[in-house]
């Protein structure tokens, strides 16, 4: 979505759920790149007053400014790219693209660390976060300390954009800041320092009442990977929070201990999706055997993207019990189940799969029909299945591609006929990827059908034949 501010024409690129504070924790913040010195001239006071008035006159719900969005893209739960053919833009990202080190340009972001608007606050701490000068570090502990509580979260988010182990202190007195805005920012700052000394302020944190500031700090430790975390993060999957729960799960994950697998197996019964959802994931990321059970009970969650990711993760154990229940989850209801079930399947690496990935070359959706084809070649075969040759003839030209890659790796002559046909596709890049199946076959047959490529109207195509051909 692109809106304009209300001075200017500068287009701003995200709209912020009203329900987020100012200042996000960690993933959902504004993602920039660290600017150093290489030459440029660096962005003046002249240039960031006004930038940040008329970003201070914007609509409150518009997200900050294209900070650096060509170069570093931003981040607030998705990417966006720049709009190039706004000339006020392409002025912004120019101006913010050169480093932040002139003593009355950091004495503008400073100043600007209380302003009124949250935008404001939010751009100018990430821009004195982003910069390599002591100075801005400087204005950053000072504010830390400030009697308003909207400057102090201003710095320590500044601050946890520099990963600067010398804030370590700060930031775990910040921790215990009187406003819990302030405590879950310096919890995510901690997070981002990756220092393990942090972890016992962090573990205090998880059980404050202000479940923002508790779940800043789990996440936290999660980031940490500190097994001195675990006993806390399994209470913490029991919090009232659902949000909390969740995080606590993902930490879980991250720190990868397999003694949590039960505990893990248990909160899968957790009347939240996004909880069971983290669940999953984070089994995925432990792959015990034990875990087994469970995966294959959150085959049956109601919910298809705890189906899907729980197909991916038996996928990723390569447990040959698997077979049974992934071939059974290639008839779900939800398409993007039955593409994980078959790109599982692949992953198993087990013959036993290719009858009912075959079948599956027949999905409705050719997004299953594509993984369907590709995991087949994954299956070590000798003998292709009758309807991966037919999938070269299906609809959609991924579906065909992927049919030629796998027949290649299978190497069976006997789809030498079916390939040669392939030759002639619309697509380009399904006859590249039939030349170089057949350039696998090594037969007279396949030869042949080379050097008939050998004049194909693209020279990608006549290209794949002739390192055919010299093999």
């Amino acid at each position: 979505m692109r809106l304009p501010l209300a001075s200017g024409s500068i287009a701003l690129l995200l709209v912020l759920p009203a329900a987020l504070p100012a200042f996000a924790h960690r993933g959902h913040s504004i993602r920039v790149g660290r600017h150093r010195e290489d030459g440029r001239p660096g962005v003046t006071a002249a240039q960031l007053g006004p930038l940040l008035d008329a970003l201070g006159k914007s609509d409150p719900l518009v997200c900050t400014l294209a900070v650096d969005s060509v170069a570093a893209g931003l981040h607030f739960g998705r990417t966006v790219e720049a709009p190039g053919e706004d000339a006020a833009a392409r002025q912004l990202e120019a101006i913010l693209q050169r480093p932040v080190t002139s003593p009355d340009a950091i004495a503008v972001l400073a100043g600007r660390l209380g302003d009124p608007s949250g935008c404001v606050r939010r751009a100018a701490a990430e821009l004195l976060g982003r910069s390599d000068s002591p100075e801005a570090l400087a204005r950053l502990r000072t504010a830390l300390a400030a009697a308003r509580a909207s400057e102090r979260q201003a710095a320590a988010l500044g601050l946890g954009e520099r990963s600067d182990p010398s804030t370590h202190e700060l930031l775990e007195r910040a921790l215990r800041d009187s406003d819990a805005a302030v405590a879950a920012t310096a919890a995510w700052a901690l997070g981002g320092l990756e220092d393990a000394r942090s972890v016992p302020a962090l573990l205090e944190a998880a059980g404050e009442t202000d479940v923002r500031v508790r779940r800043a700090a789990v996440v936290a430790l999660g980031d940490l990977e500190d097994r001195r975390a675990i006993p806390v993060l399994l209470d913490r999957l029991r919090d009232a929070d659902a949000r909390v729960r969740e995080a606590a799960a993902e930490a879980l994950g991250e720190i990868g201990d397999r003694e949590v697998t039960p505990a893990l197996g248990k909160a899968l019964d957790d009347r939240d999706t996004e909880v069971r959802l983290a669940v999953v994931r984070a089994l995925a990321h432990l792959e015990d055997a034990r875990a087994f059970d469970t995966l294959v009970r959150g085959l049956g969650d109601a919910d298809a993207r705890v189906r899907e990711t729980a197909a991916e993760a038996l996928g990723g154990m390569e447990d040959a019990r698997a077979l049974g229940v992934l071939a059974r989850a290639l008839r779900d209801g939800a398409a993007r189940v039955r593409s994980a079930a078959a790109r599982a399947l692949g992953q198993l690496e087990n013959p036993g799969a290719a009858q009912p990935l075959a079948a599956a070359l027949k999905d409705a959706d050719p997004e299953v029909r594509r993984q369907a084809a590709d995991s087949l070649g994954n299956l070590e075969l000798s003998q292709a299945p009758a309807n991966l040759s037919a999938a070269l003839r299906d609809g959609d030209r991924s579906v065909r591609e992927a049919a030629a890659e796998s027949l290649g790796d299978i190497h069976d002559p006997a789809t030498a006929a079916a390939l040669t046909a392939a030759l002639q596709d619309a697509v380009r890049d399904v006859r590249r990827a039939a030349a170089r199946a057949l350039a696998h076959l090594e037969t007279p047959a396949a030869r042949q059908a080379l050097r008939s490529a050998l004049a194909d109207a693209d020279p990608e195509v006549r290209r794949e034949a002739v390192r055919a051909l010299g093999r």
